[in-house]
């Protein structure tokens, strides 16, 4: 029986798909090509087919399968051969703050692969650095370093995310993202939820 076959009435329902069009999507997928690429062959988009394997009961396998096939075929996954200056690269790219994400879709790896090769580099912790530093050069909605250290003093005071994003004109998930990747974040947050406690003190005592 092939894994596409094992349907089950719990969890959540299939993405409504054609038999023929899941079959080859499954199939596709189980091969190791990626929703993106199964999207130009199917003609659905790959938002939908990601969905639609998503919500497989046996999804976790599928998944298995596919990343079991990128990373045995020859020039994908960790055991792709990249040369000195495709290494060196991504390292450039990754210290100037894109995601290991971005970096994985440009040579058509998994963003994991493109940190497994990155971590062997002696100063791995230094490209860390320096990715975090500078990954709010290039964020969501064009938002400045100013505009981050603003957002942190007001999470800081106790703004929630959502009365942050209302003043920037982004959405709360946005802000959260921006201010996790601080250095200073643990010190953010703990200062965040001191304030948080203050006010409910007061309001228990009024």
């Amino acid at each position: 029986m092939k894994i596409y076959e094992v349907l089950e009435a719990r969890g959540p329902k299939p993405i409504p798909i054609p038999d023929n069009i899941a079959q080859q999507i499954v199939d596709l997928y189980s091969q190791g090509m990626y929703p993106k690429d199964i999207a130009s062959k199917t003609g659905l988009s790959h938002s939908k087919i990601f969905r639609y394997l998503k919500a497989l009961p046996n999804s976790n396998e599928i998944q298995a399968t596919h990343y079991s096939n990128v990373n045995a075929e020859p020039g994908r996954g960790i055991n792709r051969r990249f040369s000195a200056n495709e290494i060196q690269d991504m390292a450039q790219k990754y210290a100037q703050g894109i995601s290991a994400v971005k970096i994985g879709r440009e040579y058509k790896i998994r963003y994991t692969s493109v940190l497994y090769h990155l971590q062997k580099m002696p100063n791995w912790l230094e490209l860390r650095a320096e990715n975090i530093r500078n990954g709010t050069r290039v964020g969501a909605k064009g938002i400045d370093r100013n505009q981050i250290q603003r957002m942190a003093e007001l999470y800081a005071k106790g703004d929630t995310f959502e009365k942050i994003a209302a003043q920037f004109n982004v959405t709360g998930p946005t802000v959260r993202i921006h201010l996790e990747r601080l250095p200073t974040w643990p010190k953010i947050i703990a200062s965040h939820y001191a304030k948080q406690r203050k006010v409910k003190k007061y309001l228990r005592i009024d």
